[in-house]
């Protein structure tokens, strides 16, 4: 008795799952449009919002390598005004024990 409702249920399962699948909805090109209409907005909001955020960063990149820049040519700079010091002062030492 248990395998034979359970053997009717498997196949009562079997048989509505297949004539749900077999019958498809029918829809008017105006219903498809209502479907597309919102998905696509919302796929061009979002990839405006992605060149915004893409162009944001591409800014900020450029103004962190220019900032880079400047502190590297202060460092040069800095290290040659140094150096300039150290043989003009070696330069100075070398006159003075020859006197």
């Amino acid at each position: 008795m248990r395998s034979i409702f359970v053997a009717i249920l498997f196949t009562g399962f079997f048989f509505s799952s297949a004539a749900q699948d077999s019958i498809p909805p029918q829809l008017t090109d105006s219903a498809i449009a209502t479907y597309i209409s919102p998905d696509s907005q919302i796929k061009a909001e979002n990839m405006e919002q992605m060149n915004r955020n893409l162009n944001r960063f591409v800014q900020e990149m450029k103004e962190r390598d220019k900032k880079a820049k400047r502190n590297a040519f202060i460092r040069i700079g800095i290290g040659i005004f140094f150096l300039v010091i150290l043989v003009i002062g070696l330069v100075r030492k070398k006159k003075k024990k020859k006197e």
